[in-house]
């Protein structure tokens, strides 16, 4: 089953049968008419199962299927500014859950979608949605592509992602040091948006050294970062803070150990001080002994059932310590990266 966010403003709701089939539309300009709205899939259903009843009421979705689907997603519309004009003015709605293992879920399509504006952003520049984690991902993509290119826009791209990541910085959780929140609904204060944001800054600095303001952020988001109480007796990070601003002593997440490597690396360049790379092999190392097995393998404690977004935690712990690696050579780290390797061949051959 697809959700369409037109241009019109009309959200189109379809199966997937021999044969596409529309199965009703929804206005948004006038949620009154749509209230009550209900569209019956039972017998088409997707791949042949039926899916129950799905209701638009208040400007919510309802949908009686009560588990997610691979087969579900959302269309924004679009994929690139040059061969879609409009495209990023309508950016691909998301729905993010926070499990109770601190885990986090990224949907895209029913039965998450609860709220009818997470089908669609409007006026940014493009890249942008709800999420701040999502933002910085994106804006160190693009800082990437511009190391391999040199191509100006993409860097520009970062930045406008980056100014907007700035807005976030509205928490109770800081003084003169202002975190950013996780997301725009202003629910949670976590570890990986604070970690990217202070990736992406450090990153800017070296690439922008003529504006100073990347560089003040990136120091001050530092020493926010240290005094937050995220970083715990184990040198292990948790996943955030509670609503007193406090650790949470969510669960240690690979990823949340990862991102910083990365950020302490282009600190480190940009400011010219090496002790930012001893902080970083001191998290790194204390990762390594929480995170892996009696074979030295890399673990988070979600597996096998990590999800979409679960499952790619390691990854990116793996390539920021690299990035460490490359910076400040262990030979314990070394061969913890080896053994990883050498495990994920062994499994795949």
């Amino acid at each position: 089953m697809i959700a369409s966010g037109g241009l019109d403003g009309t959200v189109r709701i379809w199966v997937d049968t021999d044969e596409e089939e529309t199965i009703g539309a929804l206005k948004l300009e006038d949620e009154a008419a749509v209230n009550g709205y209900a569209l019956d899939i039972n017998e088409a259903g997707v791949n042949g199962d039926g899916m129950g009843g799905v209701t638009y009421e208040n400007g919510a979705f309802g949908f009686e299927h009560d588990t997610p689907r691979d087969d579900m997603s959302v269309d924004g519309g679009g994929s690139s500014d040059k061969e879609q004009p409009e495209a990023q003015k309508f950016n691909l709605g998301t729905l993010k859950v926070v499990k109770a293992d601190f885990n986090i879920e990224t949907m895209s399509g029913p039965p998450a979608l609860a709220d009818i504006n997470t089908l669609a952003q409007t006026n940014p520049k493009g890249f942008l949605n709800d999420y701040y984690d999502d933002e910085g991902w994106w804006a160190l993509g693009w800082i990437q592509a511009f190391d391999v290119t040199q191509n100006e826009e993409y860097l520009d791209t970062a930045v406008d992602i980056f100014n907007d990541m700035a807005k976030g910085a509205t928490t109770p959780c800081g003084n003169q040091n202002q975190p950013i929140w996780w997301d725009k609904k202003k629910t949670y204060v976590n570890a990986i948006a604070n970690e990217l944001y202070l990736s992406v800054a450090s990153h800017l600095a070296n690439r922008i050294p003529s504006n100073g303001t990347y560089l003040t952020s990136a120091q001050n988001q530092w020493k926010w970062f240290q005094e937050s109480g995220l970083i715990n007796a184990q040198n292990t990070i948790n996943d955030g803070l509670t609503t007193a601003c406090k650790n949470n002593n969510g669960t240690v997440w690979s990823y949340n150990q990862g991102v910083i490597l990365g950020a302490l690396v282009e600190l480190s360049k940009a400011t010219g001080n090496p002790s930012l790379l001893d902080t970083a092999a001191t998290i790194a190392t204390a990762a390594i002994k929480a995170l892996s097995d009696e074979d030295g393998i890399l673990h988070d404690v979600c597996e096998p059932n990590c999800g979409a977004d679960g499952a790619q935690f390691k990854g990116v712990f793996m390539r920021n310590l690299r990035l460490l690696q490359n910076e400040a050579p262990d030979d314990e780290i070394e061969k913890f990266i080896g053994a990883n390797a050498a495990s994920i061949w062994k499994a795949q051959h």
